[in-house]
């Protein structure tokens, strides 16, 4: 399935960034997700790359990251309590839902304020005088040959199908947040006479890439943080003389 989206400018925050800063100190992390699933060989080494792309961003700008290794464990501890009643702790409602006892158990094991879900989503991207230009990344699209044919006919325009990362980031109720993409690659080399596939195998393993749309990504909630920091450095009183 193919996402349209031009990735406009905008504000990813659903609530007032100061409010984002003051509530969310520690985020679990969801497995990354696949819109497309089986587009590729080796989806599993692309998820522990990418979560540990992601638990570097948002550990060096001061985030407490809860692994997806422990999201996984509290989310089958949910669907334990959910399925099996006697294995319910004493006190624990009937009736919560699994995405309730989830939530319940990711704050009372690791103090979670938030859950941030990555998806790898394929969009189109429009590409003019050779280059795709989509959610903040940008690729060379034409082939050697279809390079040179271009200096002679000008410059062609049009789609091309392409790969970026969709950050999610919900409160322990499930209200959204941060909502923010970052184009990562192309699919697609244009050819003189057709569509050229990048080799399955050879998807998202540029590191380069991989760690600039993440940070693209999280960027604005980055950005936040850190001048939310600078902020109380600069208010904190100074200690009163001995």
């Amino acid at each position: 399935m193919i996402v349209e989206t031009a990735c406009a400018a905008y504000n990813p925050f659903f609530v007032p960034e100061d409010r984002f800063c003051l509530c969310v100190s520690t985020i679990a992390l969801c497995p990354l997700a696949f819109h497309s699933p089986g587009i590729l060989p080796h989806e599993e080494a692309v998820k522990d790359r990418f979560g540990a792309l992601i638990t570097a961003v948002l550990a060096g700008s001061g985030y407490a990251v809860v692994s997806s290794r422990q999201v996984r464990q509290a989310l089958s501890r949910a669907y334990v309590c959910r399925t099996a009643p006697q294995d319910r702790p004493a006190g624990r409602h009937d009736d919560l839902s699994v995405r309730e006892q989830f939530s319940r158990e990711l704050r009372a094991a690791y103090h979670a304020d938030a859950v941030l879900y990555p998806e790898i989503i394929v969009v189109q991207a429009d590409y003019t005088a050779g280059t795709a230009r989509w959610c903040g990344a940008a690729q060379k699209v034409n082939t050697s040959c279809r390079a040179a044919l271009e200096l002679l006919t000008g410059s062609g325009y049009g789609k091309v199908p392409a790969l970026s990362i969709l950050i999610h980031v919900r409160d322990m109720t499930d209200r959204r947040l941060y909502s923010h993409a970052a184009g990562i690659e192309i699919l697609q080399k244009i050819g003189v006479r057709r569509s050229v596939e990048i080799p399955a195998e050879r998807l998202l393993k540029g590191e380069l890439r991989n760690r600039r749309a993440i940070e693209t990504a999280l960027g604005p909630l980055v950005k936040s943080r850190r001048e939310a920091a600078s902020v109380r450095i600069q208010v904190r009183p100074e200690a009163s003389p001995s």
